[in-house]
């Protein structure tokens, strides 16, 4: 009561890690993702312009997640509004993100592929038009407890062991 339960194991797709997702790895992940690396070779062995698009900082990349999770809001456009809101901390939604996001990017570490481009998200500006005459930016309104977020993160993961920022 007064508590949400935790998302799916692969409830939001993270958009800072792999450009592109198989159909089958979209919904729930295989059994043994974390060394069955087959679907992702196949993808990103074909044809296509591959861009490995990371974050700099662990903490930062699972409270983007966190915040688009609980907020069902994955982008911004220029002419949105700021918006003040907060998100509220929950401690286990916050394990599922930290782990789904230590996942991925391992996985993105791990496979064997020649990038046609690789980047920071940090070093993203304003990404060009798109359909609809709507540009999206990667600066998204942040809530206002943004910053109690990260140190709940930092908090789990001092706890886990995990010594500063993964």
């Amino acid at each position: 009561p007064g508590t949400s339960s935790p998302p799916p194991r692969a409830a939001a797709p993270n958009p800072r890690a792999i450009t592109a997702v198989p159909a089958q790895a979209q919904g729930q992940a295989p059994a043994n993702s974390l060394t069955d690396f087959s679907e992702y070779e196949k993808l990103l062995q074909s044809n296509c312009f591959k861009i490995r698009l990371t974050r700099r900082s662990f903490v930062d990349q699972v409270a983007s997640m966190y915040v688009a999770d609980k907020t069902k809001n994955f982008h911004t456009y220029l002419t949105d509004s700021p918006k003040n809101y907060e998100v509220k901390i929950n401690k286990i939604n916050l394990l599922y993100c930290i782990e789904y996001i230590s996942n991925t990017n391992y996985l993105v570490k791990n496979i064997k592929c020649d990038y046609d481009l690789m980047i920071d998200y940090e070093d993203l500006g304003i990404l060009p038009k798109l359909p609809g005459n709507q540009r999206y930016t990667k600066i998204y309104h942040k809530p206002l407890n943004y910053e109690d977020i990260k140190n709940a993160i930092q908090e789990i993961l001092h706890m886990s062991g995990a010594v500063g920022e993964i």
